[in-house]
């Protein structure tokens, strides 16, 4: 495992302390599950990445309404967000931040209907404002198809929480080893409070959290990009977060992404882009 850069290490001038920007608040995911095409470095993983058995889907997701709306959102094990849970689960657990380090923790705000967090990652605490979803997380078929298709020994431990996830949680500070921002909005802010010191945030830059979280060095240290082609997280980030007219993102940079969606109508552009990163708390 290569070491860890230093805190933003791209740049040592990169980051500030303005206040973070006021985004839409939101508690689900709008449509997580397609990957979006104007980022080349994350694609829909191929049959090869679905486990060896040659399990497909459909053999262990039986016919409860929950398990087939998951199955047409993600694609079962088809769901290009499998390689990313996959890797930063063994990144976690190099870095053994839980006693065992197989024991981590995992914090998933903002949701909706995606299990498939819960085949590598061994306790999940699910969280959306949708409760259309939440009889998922406790469907027996949902829970023989995690039991079936899961990629560590042991039991896995689903809880949902029916709330949005920028109030309060009732959850205790410090108490997650990742927490999960895929694209939900601006997950960091608000929960960022719950991962421990050291813990990582696996973070998409769909709506814009991962740029979020590089604009808060306080708070957040880039660890690695992930790398689509090779499916792990690297430690070269040279070029992300970098503005093509020279310098680093800032708060500024965040709140135009914000406000103006459409990038060809931004005053700035990004050197490079991809779509998950791994951050660590400070």
């Amino acid at each position: 495992m290569p070491k860890k850069t230093g805190p933003n290490a791209s740049s040592a001038s990169c980051g500030h302390s303005h206040k973070p920007p006021v985004a839409t608040p939101g508690g689900k995911t709008k449509s997580a599950a397609k990957a979006p095409t104007r980022l080349k470095t994350i694609q829909k993983p191929s049959p090869k990445t679905a486990r060896s058995s040659g399990k497909t889907a459909s053999a262990t997701a039986g016919g409860s309404a929950q398990m087939s709306a998951y199955l047409r959102s993600y694609k079962g094990l088809q769901d290009w967000h499998i390689p990313v849970f996959r890797s930063i689960a063994k990144l976690i657990i190099a870095h053994q931040i839980a006693d065992p380090p197989t024991s981590f923790k995992t914090l998933y705000p903002g949701c909706h209907r995606h299990i498939t967090a819960s085949l590598f990652l061994p306790s999940v605490t699910y969280i959306d404002s949708d409760a259309k979803v939440q009889g998922l997380y406790s469907d027996p078929k949902a829970l023989a198809y995690v039991a079936a298709n899961k990629e560590y020994e042991g039991e896995s431990h689903m809880l949902f929480k029916h709330k949005n996830f920028d109030q309060n949680l009732g959850l205790p500070d410090g108490s997650f080893d990742l927490i999960i921002s895929a694209s939900a909005g601006i997950v960091s802010v608000p929960c960022g409070r719950y991962l421990k010191k050291g813990g990582f945030l696996l973070v998409s830059d769909a709506h814009y959290d991962a740029r979020m979280a590089y604009a808060s060095p306080k708070l957040w240290e880039l660890y690695g990009v992930y790398d689509g082609e090779s499916e792990t997280f690297t430690t070269d980030t040279k070029g992300h977060f970098q503005l093509k007219s020279g310098g680093c993102i800032s708060m500024k940079e965040v709140q135009e992404s914000i406000d103006v969606p459409e990038k060809r109508k931004r005053s700035f552009s990004l050197l490079k882009e991809t779509l998950f990163y791994a951050f660590r708390r400070k």
